[in-house]
């Protein structure tokens, strides 16, 4: 992780609202959160450090080795997508496993059986 990075999660989680730790709250509500993360919602700065400090250590053991593997991985996705523009959006969304497209519906796996009616609106389709 490069000075950058560090700085952007430091400065990131610095600026932190009362209104920006919804997510925070949230977890809470579900099970407790150890002591230190109120310090760090908080802005100590030494407590912030320590995290950015983790951070860096935990990309640079961990996913800076893999990266250019990642890299790879995700640029052959991508390619894979590109080449399937060529059979217009019904040949697109036939590649979105472990979705389905049949009959101009798309069909994702989830734990309810609900219907999603889009009436012309847009989604924006999230890969992996």
């Amino acid at each position: 992780m490069n000075g950058t990075v560090a700085v952007a999660l430091i400065t990131s989680v610095s600026t932190l609202t009362a209104a920006g730790l919804t997510g925070v709250v949230s977890a809470a509500r579900h099970r407790p959160l150890p002591g230190w993360t109120r310090r760090l919602a908080s802005g100590d700065r030494a407590l912030l450090g320590g995290v950015a400090d983790a951070a860096r250590h935990f990309h640079t053991r961990l996913i800076l080795p893999d990266w250019s593997e990642v890299e790879a991985t995700v640029a052959a996705d991508r390619e894979g997508h590109l080449d399937a523009l060529d059979g217009g959006l019904p040949a697109v969304l036939g590649t979105l496993e472990p979705f389905v497209w049949r009959d101009s519906v798309l069909t994702a796996p989830y734990p309810v059986d609900h219907d999603l009616r889009l009436h012309g609106r847009g989604r924006h389709l999230l890969g992996r």
